[in-house]
């Protein structure tokens, strides 16, 4: 495949989000995508991947796209926010992160989140549009049923060629420490069932209703 095959991945998402002047709109275009990707990955089954279906490894390869558009998206979304200063100086107030975040109903643990993730600087696209190819060649059972994770892109880019799958436990305890809230907790289990297998899912499920009964998270939601 040519460089410029391999940058066609990410093409419709560097195109989106170079013309993307707000947060509200990073905002908007990361949800389509997320909204895209649910909805084709309801398209096919794993057998049918497996069986080497045209018509499923084609709706796959879609869906692995939208996951690469949503990653970017999230990442602009974070690097927006970091440039936002937290505070209203003199007489001339700026936008805060908090007031941006509630005019794109985005939830404050969420873009923390985000935020932490453009802390790493600027995404390498070239290396993205590898790496998604590399998932939707790939014959490996864990890296197809992964997909295109935050996790994966970080491991391809050290040279190690896998993909994580399990959930992920560290920004899961900062987030649910430093948030204490039953819709902070939705969130990261949210983020965490990207690429989870059906037991995975079902432990996380179970342990968020663990937490819930527990009385670990004391606030109701926001």
């Amino acid at each position: 495949m040519s460089e410029n095959d391999k940058l066609a991945v990410v093409s419709k998402a560097r195109t989106a989000l170079a013309k993307a002047e707000n947060f509200d709109q990073v905002v908007s275009l990361r949800n389509s995508a997320k909204a895209a990707r649910t909805i084709l990955k309801d398209k096919f089954s794993p057998a049918d991947i497996r069986k080497g279906l045209s018509s499923a490894l084609d709706l796959r390869d879609r869906a692995l796209e939208a996951e690469a558009i949503e990653l970017l998206a999230e990442h602009k979304a974070g690097a927006m926010l970091n440039s936002l200063k937290t505070e209203k100086a003199g007489d001339q107030p700026k936008l805060t992160v908090a007031e941006v975040c509630r005019s794109a109903e985005v939830n404050s643990n969420v873009a923390n989140f985000w935020q932490r993730l453009a802390k790493d600087g600027p995404m390498n696209e070239t290396k993205l549009a590898e790496y998604v190819e590399f998932v939707q060649n790939s014959d490996v059972p864990a890296i197809i049923r992964a997909g295109v994770s935050r996790e994966g892109f970080r491991a391809y880019c050290k040279g190690k060629g896998e993909v994580y799958v399990h959930a992920i436990k560290h920004d899961f305890a900062i987030m649910l420490l430093g948030s204490a809230t039953e819709e902070g907790l939705d969130a990261l289990v949210d983020v965490s069932l990207r690429g989870a297998t059906q037991a995975q899912a079902k432990n996380l499920r179970e342990g968020r209703k663990g937490i819930l009964e527990k009385g670990v998270i004391t606030r109701g939601r926001k």
